[in-house]
């Protein structure tokens, strides 16, 4: 019985984390870039009003809700270690937890409050917006690389686990 829950916790997470890096991979990937094209102060209300819907939106939930099945797949594995599969289990786990999970509260998260609290109208705001842009976006390819990498590792997992 706790194999078949094993696996299929994580296909869900590998499903959850997919969506999560699917998100990610549009920031990424032309998102960030269309906001770098229109006036800073247009692109920099955009993002402040991104960052402040996200929290309450699905994504928010999806993204937690893999860090948790993350964490609750890397302690059924300990406990139900699979040969072909357990490496893969807490590798894809450890990936999403620490870079997407990490690098979103250690990096991310404190950019965006930077840009929260400053005014797009001012030079200060124009010069933060011009660094948030390419510092942000870095460590977004990081956070979608994770989600890509962790998505792999489950996959292998459950093929490995049948």
């Amino acid at each position: 019985m706790s194999e078949l829950i094993i696996l299929l916790l994580t296909i869900v997470t590998a499903i959850t984390v997919s969506l999560v890096g699917g998100v990610f991979l549009a920031f990424s990937s032309f998102i960030m870039r269309a906001l770098q094209d229109v006036p800073a102060d247009v692109g920099m209300r955009a993002m402040q009003e991104i960052n402040v819907t996200v929290l309450r939106s699905l994504f928010l939930t999806a993204f937690f809700a893999a860090g948790l099945t993350s964490v609750i797949l890397i302690v059924l594995t300990a406990l139900n270690w699979h040969p072909a599969s357990s490496a893969w289990l807490i590798a894809g786990a450890i990936t999403y937890l620490a870079g997407c999970i990490l690098v979103t509260i250690g990096r991310n998260v404190p950019l965006n409050n930077a840009l929260a609290a400053a005014d797009p109208s001012s030079t200060e705001g124009q010069d933060l917006w011009t660094s948030y842009l390419a510092t942000w976006t870095a460590w977004n390819h990081i956070r979608t690389a994770a989600c890509i990498l962790s998505t792999i590792c489950f996959v292998v997992a459950a093929l490995n686990h049948l």
